[in-house]
């Protein structure tokens, strides 16, 4: 039996503990729950495998648009990982919360981000292209690799000048950070000059040297236009990038007809073709795209914000292979940071300088102080078959500019290549809807040409024949650039092959007469 105040002492006790259970108040948090505070391991295991999958999907049966808000995963450039073989980007498998961003120090994205400067734009145009970039993240990842030696000097020279960011993605769309393309009109180089144009702006353009495919010329050359441009708009950056495209005289013409008509003057009020008005919708929709990549689930892959080239200062003509070996590059590594030298060796009457990576410059100048002036130039002989094989001085890919109705079917077709292949070079599905003024790469550059060896090994002497054998892709003029002879000499020496229409087919074998003797001399 249970005594009463024992009793009474223990209903007491039980009382005040499930009063304090119940009635103490509860601490709310003012905001929701956050998806990023959980493990992201499990929301990852139902995304995509890799971005080209997710790409695929996209291209075929997806409607295009912003991703829908979370838990859907996101993606940040600090995770991106690239497939040596395939070039295609993978989403990586965290299981800690990844922040928007790797820390500023290391990356040139917040830096580029901080000085978007132009004023959102929403219109239907940027529209349409943002969706083309979010549903297609590969292609972002390529160009934006390619991009990867260039864009921290570019960005630093914008900076300088305090000009809007958005300039520093100019070659995403000019040339897709290419700095060997050249476009069907004749423009070359990452920023796609003319040849008039760039003489206008202090580009040198001669047989040893092409200044707008010199990354650092062509980039002070293009925002010295930009800022003409500018000026002469009032201030107006998208009728800069508009006359960039189309001419200044064509949206001068076009401000005048709508000042007459007493109608609005802004880029999407002119009558102007509608492949400029694509153009800087496609640089807004980059800009976009870059200003918020985890908004429409694209990852773009970190850039160091480091400088990665610098230029030397060599002081006379050099070879290009003699310059590789000083710098402990292939000859492949050296034409690539040097695009604009156009021939086996700079040019004799400058400029004197070569763009190097950067952690070889030291190396470089080191090795050159010791050679003999007279050895910079490989004179008497021709640089071995391997050396040559690895040059990337070749025809420039060529290149299709849309026309109003065409199809990647039918320009396939008319360039006799498979519908495939043609988009797989462009970053595009086969069914890909094409800009008017869109920039397609049709073919990539040709191999230098290869010698007959047995027979070069027998001509020792001055003007002596070579067997050459005429490969894919080779042209008239790029033989007569390799060996420092003219085409109407060609010509002469293989009428009888040739014939009137002067037309090459692979596996023809060519006649030349070269100048062994004076052939590395450097003046000619």
């Amino acid at each position: 039996m249970i005594k009463q105040p024992k009793l009474a002492f223990t209903l007491a006790v039980l009382a005040m503990t499930l009063a304090g259970c119940t009635l103490a108040p509860r601490v709310e948090s003012s905001a929701p729950e956050k998806l990023h505070q959980k493990p992201l391991a499990p929301l990852l295991a139902t995304a995509p495998d890799t971005a080209e999958e997710e790409d695929a999907d996209s291209e075929e049966d997806q409607a295009v648009g912003p991703p829908a808000p979370p838990p859907e995963p996101v993606y940040s450039e600090e995770n991106t990982t690239i497939d040596s073989e395939t070039g295609v980007d993978s989403v990586s498998r965290d299981t800690e919360p990844f922040s928007s961003d790797p820390p500023p120090s290391e990356s040139l994205w917040p830096k580029i981000r901080d000085g978007l400067a132009l004023h959102e734009v929403e219109h239907a145009d940027v529209a349409r292209h943002r969706s083309w970039y979010a549903a297609h993240p590969t292609y972002l990842t390529k160009t934006f690799e390619r991009a990867r030696p260039f864009l921290y000097h570019i960005v630093e020279k914008i900076e300088q000048r305090r000009f809007p960011m958005e300039i520093a993605l100019l070659p995403v769309v000019e040339s897709g950070f290419q700095p060997h393309i050249n476009s069907p009109s004749g423009a070359a180089g990452l920023w796609q000059f003319l040849a008039g144009t760039a003489q206008n702006f202090d580009l040198k353009i001669n047989r040893w040297y092409d200044g707008r495919r010199d990354t650092f010329a062509s980039t002070e050359a293009a925002l010295n236009y930009l800022d003409y441009l500018q000026k002469r708009f009032d201030g107006d950056w998208l009728l800069a990038f508009a006359a960039y495209n189309l001419g200044e005289g064509a949206i001068d013409r076009a401000i005048q007809r709508n000042r007459q008509a007493r109608k609005p003057t802004d880029l999407w009020s002119l009558p102007i073709a509608e492949h400029t008005r694509g153009y800087v919708a496609r640089l807004l929709a980059l800009s976009d795209i870059v200003k918020a990549p985890q908004q429409f689930r694209v990852k773009l892959p970190t850039i160091p914000n480091r400088p990665q080239l610098a230029t030397v200062n060599v002081g006379s003509q050099i070879d290009m292979a003699t310059a590789a070996k000083l710098a402990d590059l292939t000859l492949e590594e050296i034409y690539h940071a040097n695009t604009a030298v156009t021939r086996r060796a700079t040019d004799p009457n400058g400029p004197h300088t070569l763009i190097l990576p950067l952690d070889r410059v030291a190396l470089f100048k080191e090795r050159l102080a010791q050679l003999p002036p007279e050895q910079r130039l490989q004179t008497g002989k021709r640089r071995s078959l391997d050396e040559r094989s690895l040059s990337s001085r070749s025809v420039p890919p060529l290149t299709h500019r849309v026309a109003t109705g065409e199809t990647l079917g039918e320009i396939s077709r008319n360039y006799q290549i498979s519908l495939a292949t043609l988009a797989s070079r462009n970053g595009l599905s086969t069914d890909a809807v094409l800009d008017v003024g869109q920039l397609l790469v049709i073919s990539r550059p040709a191999s230098p040409p290869e010698l007959n060896t047995t027979a070069l090994a027998s001509q020792r002497d001055s003007n002596q024949p070579i067997t050459y054998t005429v490969k894919k892709g080779d042209t008239l003029s790029h033989i007569a650039d390799y060996f420092d002879v003219t085409i109407a000499k060609i010509s002469q020496w293989n009428r009888a092959i040739l014939g009137k229409l002067k037309r090459l087919q692979p596996g023809q074998k060519l006649t030349l007469y070269v100048d062994r003797a004076n052939k590395g001399d450097g003046q000619g």
